[in-house]
């Protein structure tokens, strides 16, 4: 059976750097961004289905990549998928997101807000914005996406329970505040089946350099008001249980296991 691996890139969540390692080990070519190629960014679905039509149409990839990725296709019973995706805490996330929002290359809607506002207005402003979901459990939301394709249906936008289910599908679940782990744990996973894989140290699309996120998050946590504070925790509730629940799978994990399932 035929290995591939497929990333569920979560925005701001180190997902540019775990693309550039897939390319750095493999070349330029063994990734295939699906919903920035002209020829699949208009897909309905970026799923099981999609990616078996690559394959089989003869496409050479070793990886495929998605920031809206339907997070089932490591089920795959053609071919053995390794799943790639991290997680990271909701508030450093947000942060992340406005400093890149500021100053990102494109001219997306939320670009003029992020300049025009301070962060703690940004913040209130992503929690109530009808169309962006940056700041409301977006995390949880992107991996909740039903496979449609597989008659699953959740009932629900965004349904913690199910994704927690998919999670412990998964060998390895990254942590961007715990990523020289992540990085070992991932090298160790995919190395199993795709000898030379490496991440190495560099963080790719980086907008701030944090020695310790614990202190940088209490130092976002003390800038804010209260009542923003206590807003951003009460709509990212689910967030900041994946956070914590993929920090628990992390600290369980040992590297010579992970070796064998890859």
């Amino acid at each position: 059976m035929k290995s591939y691996l497929v990333h569920y890139h979560i925005y701001k969540n180190a997902g540019s750097t775990i693309d550039n390692a897939i390319r750095n080990s493999f070349g330029k070519t063994s990734l295939l961004e699906l919903d920035k190629d002209p020829r699949y960014k208009d897909s309905a679905e970026f799923n099981e289905d999609l990616i078996d039509s690559v394959i089989e149409s003869g496409g050479d990839y070793v990886a495929f990549s998605s920031h809206r990725m339907t997070p089932t296709v490591h089920r795959s019973k053609k071919y053995k998928i390794l799943p790639l995706v991290c997680v990271r805490h909701p508030l450093l996330r947000a942060g992340s997101v406005y400093r890149y929002e500021r100053i990102r290359p494109d001219d997306k809607p939320g670009k003029e807000y992020a300049q025009k506002l301070d962060f703690p207005e940004w913040l209130e402003w992503s929690m109530n914005n009808a169309v962006n979901i940056e700041s409301r459990n977006y995390q949880t939301t992107l991996l909740s996406i039903p496979d449609v394709s597989r008659g699953e249906a959740s009932g629900k936008l965004v349904d913690l329970e199910l994704v927690k289910s998919r999670v412990d599908e998964m060998p390895v679940v990254g942590v961007v505040e715990y990523f020289d782990d992540t990085c070992r744990l991932l090298e160790a996973f995919v190395g199993g089946s795709f000898p030379g894989f490496k991440i190495g140290k560099a963080h790719d699309n980086r907008t701030k350099a944090i020695s310790d996120w614990k202190e940088e998050l209490k130092k976002i946590q003390t800038s804010l008001p209260r009542s923003i504070l206590i807003e951003f925790e009460e709509k990212n509730a689910m967030d900041y249980d994946l956070f914590w629940y993929g920090v628990g799978k992390l600290r369980k994990l040992r590297v010579p296991e992970l070796a064998s399932v890859g």
